[in-house]
């Protein structure tokens, strides 16, 4: 409303607002438009919220107290980044990066989990030697890519226990989405 009153008492700006409306309708109706632009040069991604994430704690947490375990748990949305976290009473401080850089693993590499990566790379001795010193990249069990009808949606790392034992808890934890 103001906008209208405003553009209406100067002449001259009410000509560049028909400009500038007539430059936005031809870019919408070009096939070449911004908007057609836009669409050819992205994509959607989807990833975890922060309410799933905190439900997958909770389950993970049920299941490390119900094993008589304290570990940390982690989960990173779709790019690696930390969405939600928990370092249980009592879990190693070693525990809270190791179960971080699980879950960013699981989401860094179409979805591998971190105990697949080991029969991945085993056979390869450049690939076995080398890739191991990749930041945050963790080869043995704990760390699973979060899977939705929408593809990978962010990772899930436990760290704690033996390495078996945190991937019940992750597991538990995916159970719990």
């Amino acid at each position: 409303m103001y906008t209208n009153m405003f553009f209406r008492t100067c002449s001259s700006v009410g000509r560049l607002e028909s400009l500038l409306s007539a430059v936005c309708i031809s870019l919408v109706l070009s096939q070449k438009g911004w908007f057609y632009f836009m669409a050819a040069n992205s994509y959607q991604k989807f990833s975890i919220t922060a309410e799933a994430a905190k439900r997958m704690i909770a389950a993970a947490e049920e299941k490390s107290r119900a094993m008589g375990k304290e570990m940390c748990i982690a989960v990173v949305d779709s790019d690696g980044n930390l969405k939600a976290f928990s370092r249980m009473d009592g879990a190693p401080l070693l525990s809270v990066q190791i179960a971080q850089d699980k879950a960013y693993t699981s989401v860094s590499f179409n979805g591998m989990a971190t105990h697949e990566w080991y029969d991945f790379i085993k056979a390869d001795d450049p690939l076995l030697q080398g890739i191991v010193k990749t930041d945050r990249l963790v080869i043995f069990g704990g760390g699973y890519p979060i899977k939705t009808e929408q593809g990978i949606i962010g990772g899930i790392g436990v760290s704690g226990g033996h390495w078996t034992e945190d991937m019940e808890v992750a597991q538990a934890g995916l159970a719990g989405l």
